[in-house]
């Protein structure tokens, strides 16, 4: 299972949450299957649910059950015992035995199960009746027999079910004996073979019941042990081992860790091994361990488990013991003893790591691997972070995608290309317009990480995610401080270098007159002329007083005219902006400058004979794309350069509005820049200045 693991940062030294093994840290076993009531009663219930037909009096399975008077009988500890037995063979949370007649499946006997009978309608157990042999479903939400049984859509919300049925020596399949969990997992071939053994032990259990005799009913408790992949060892009245499996042989040893193992595991008294270790500081549980044993040995208790710790000095182990009592001449009880202390470290590790996700102040949000379609992955897990942005309670997001925080604004290219690593199994990281339950937009930074397990299987997606309005909304207010900075530096080259050039060029044209055919005269001209237009020209890069007189459409159009009359190339114009097209102030500024820079990389370095530059207007965004037919480039020398008025800066800027700069090219192929403004997120920015601006000036009370 995938967990969340929490690092220091290397280079700022704080904490960041990132992907690595993380489900072990959070209950995310709870998702609710949601189905529409009329897919679920008009398909499902008519068909897909479709039950076995159900036993009239006379047939062979209702006979049957008259025949060995099991239903509505009290609890019975042989039968426990197999339902306790089963939950450890198969290491599941829940196990039952069930009888199943005409309207209805009773529950002989029940680990963590709540339900003594169920209607015939919810039977479950009623589909293994129909199998030749264990009926296995891995996954209930994926098998269209169970997904909508109410024991999985609502608690205790059952993701596995395995079942044997429990057949007659007739062949009549009466019952059944099922393992279930509230995740989905697997059965191998042995484990299954393990359940019809189970099964066929329950039967020989009910066939002998009346008249069985204490040893004949002791011998088939005890041949159980052998089923188990655990430590198993059955024990006398005194606690003396008196039988063994093949796996109890790993763990005997002498108390003492420098002496070699035991070479047999009979007679020993297991009760000796209970108190040797009783002077560390959790002995307190062995002490338990050892009460708890004894007291099924005395036939005070029907069954008895608890993890205690079995210490060594250069190791700390933890163990867990299970014990049920047997009904035979020369054997008391019969135990499971399994080494938990990589389990016990896990626990640990995931209260640890449980603790941490439940109080960090970035959002965790876990969704299954499947299906990327519509309507996409399911959550199973937020953390309370994510109510504390988004205003939603888990119980309210449980059970659905993470498309309920998109909205009209949502950048759909950015979900775009989310999905196309996401179908690649890739991480993701990128920012989109999202809506909180009050409908108030926000910008979400995410990082989406893929989680496989054991084998390579894709299972899930954790994302770690933030609320980044307030800096986007600080980083707007630099541009706009920048801008104004442009725009008085520009001022200043025009009015005061312009003055001075201006005054230059009416001296030298006054010498002129005076002195005609001078050639210092006329070279000192040129090279006034080559300033004022070097001046222009960086008083345009850095404001353009075009845009603020004509408005972004009429501005780019006069900006390929200017560069249509003084360059050496053709340009052919696709404009879409309309004229009165009011836009945001900022995306105005960096969509024009953005162009600008386009084109003079045009002019100056790709000797091209033809540019294109088509401004395309969609709904969300504004697309600009200039084309050449010249030299081409490397794209990433031009970004590594230091050029912060060419496309490196231009891209810096186009990033923060949550845009995006797009340069194929190539030597001797030509270029292509595109660029992407999006309409939303400047937008969004602009009003949420706008509102905090007029609460400045209006201040609540005032």
């Amino acid at each position: 299972m995938l967990s969340a693991s929490v690092f220091l940062n290397e280079q700022t030294g704080g904490p960041r949450i990132a992907a690595a093994p993380l489900f072990s840290a959070v209950d995310w076993r709870r998702p609710p299957h949601e189905l529409s009531p009329v897919f679920r009663d008009s398909v499902l219930g008519t068909i897909m649910m479709k039950t076995p037909p159900q036993p009239e009096p006379g047939t062979d399975r209702a006979a049957a059950l008259r025949k060995y008077e099991i239903l509505d009988t009290p609890p019975d500890p042989a039968f426990e015992r197999f339902a306790d037995l089963a939950t450890h063979v198969f290491d599941t949370p829940t196990a039952v035995v069930s009888f199943i007649d005409d309207d209805r499946e009773w529950i002989k006997a029940r680990r963590n199960f709540d339900r003594r009978e169920m209607p015939i309608d919810v039977s479950l157990g009623i589909s293994v009746l129909e199998s030749e042999g264990p009926l296995v479903v891995e996954d209930t939400h994926a098998d269209i027999r169970f997904a909508a049984n109410p024991l999985v859509t609502d608690p205790p919300g059952l993701r596995f079910y395995a079942g044997a049925p429990l057949v007659t020596s007739d062949g009549v399949p009466i019952g059944t004996i099922a393992v279930m969990d509230t995740e989905a997992r697997r059965l191998s071939g042995t484990e299954r073979s393990q359940l019809r053994t189970l099964a066929a032990l329950v039967m020989e259990t009910l066939d002998d019941q009346s008249a069985s005799s204490g040893p004949e009913q002791g011998e088939k408790q005890a041949s159980i042990f052998a089923l188990t992949h655990a430590n198993t060892a059955i024990l006398d009245e005194n606690g003396v081992i008196v039988q063994s499996n093949e796996h109890w042989s790993s763990f005997v040893a002498a108390p003492d860790h420098d002496n070699p193992p035991r070479p047999s595991a009979e007679d020993v008294n297991y009760l000796d091994l209970l108190t040797s270790t009783d002077t560390h500081p959790d002995a307190t549980l062995t002490k338990k361990a050892r009460n708890g044993l004894e007291a099924v040995l005395r036939g005070q208790k029907q069954s008895f488990e608890i993890v205690f710790p079995s210490h060594r000095p250069d190791q700390k182990r933890w163990y867990h013991l299970h014990a049920m009592p047997l009904d035979h001449p020369s054997a008391c009880a019969v135990v499971t003893h399994q080494n938990v202390t990589d389990h016990k470290q896990q626990e640990r590790r995931r209260r640890f790591l449980e603790t941490a996700v439940e109080q960090a102040q970035e959002v965790v949000l876990i969704t299954e691997g499947t299906p990327l379609e519509e309507p996409g992955p399911r959550i199973l897990y937020v953390n309370p972070a994510f109510t504390d942005i988004t205003g939603y309670l888990p119980e309210e997001v449980i059970g659905k995608t993470p498309r309920i925080l998109q909205g009209p604004d949502t950048e759909p290219w950015v979900i775009d290309e989310m999905r196309t690593c996401m179908e690649r199994g890739e991480p993701f990281e990128g920012e989109a317009i999202n809506y909180r339950k009050d409908g108030t937009p926000y910008v979400n930074q995410w990082s989406i990480a893929p989680v496989h397990d054991e084998e390579g299987s894709l299972t899930h997606w954790v994302s770690v995610q933030r609320d980044v309005s307030d800096e986007r909304q600080m980083e707007k207010r630099l541009l706009r401080a920048q801008e104004r900075e442009r725009h008085r530096i520009a001022r200043t080259m025009h009015d005061e270098m312009g003055g001075l050039l201006a005054s230059l060029q009416m001296t030298l044209d006054a010498s002129q007159t005076r002195a005609p055919g001078d050639a210092p005269i006329d070279e000192i001209r040129e090279v006034a002329n080559e300033l004022s237009r070097v001046v222009r020209a960086l008083t345009e890069r850095l404001h353009s007083r075009i845009l603020e007189d004509y408005g972004l459409s009429r501005a780019l159009s006069r900006l390929v005219d200017q560069f249509r009359a003084g360059g050496d190339f053709d340009i052919a114009l696709h404009n879409e902006v309309a004229p009165d097209d009011s836009l945001p102030y900022l995306l105005r500024q960096i969509a024009y400058r953005g162009l600008y820079e386009a084109l003079n990389n045009v002019e100056q370095h790709a000797d091209a004979d033809r540019a294109q530059v088509l401004v395309n207007r969609e709904e969300k965004r504004i697309r600009i794309h200039v084309i050449d037919d010249g030299r081409g480039f490397t794209p990433e020398d031009e970004l590594n350069s230091n050029d912060q008025l060419g496309l490196l800066g231009l891209k810096e800027r186009i990033v923060r509005l949550n845009g995006k700069l797009e340069i194929d090219s190539a030597p001797g192929a030509g270029t292509r820049i595109s660029m992407t403004f999006p309409l939303t997120l400047a937008s969004l920015l602009e009003q949420t200045e706008a509102a905090s601006s007029l609460e400045a000036q209006n201040p609540p009370g005032k």
